[in-house]
């Protein structure tokens, strides 16, 4: 990797995490949202942007079942349940 290719993947990274951070916001509670330093690591480690917006959007199904049922759902909860349905999007498996 050369120069131009880190500062490419820095700007694609930025991107991602704002347009996650936004993503959550308007589908979770806002307060909820993880550090820019989770993102980052959703998007390491779980194959990139599809996966992680897969298990955000799995997270806010869980989040609103939770509502409907009058269970309280903390902000743990809610990264830990988005984790492992990144996990196994990025495995090729159905979750959520």
């Amino acid at each position: 990797m050369n120069a131009a290719d880190l500062r490419a993947k820095t700007t694609r990274l930025k991107e991602e995490l704002l347009s996650l951070k936004e993503f959550w916001a308007t589908i979770l509670p806002p307060d909820f949202t993880p550090s820019d330093r989770q993102f980052l690591v959703w998007l390491n480690m779980y194959d990139g942007f599809d996966n992680v917006a897969g298990g955000l959007e799995a997270a806010s199904v869980f989040f609103s079942k939770a509502e409907t049922t009058g269970v309280t759902k903390t902000a743990d909860d809610l990264i830990r349940y988005a984790s492992g349905c990144m996990k196994s999007l990025a495995r090729g498996e159905n979750r959520g």
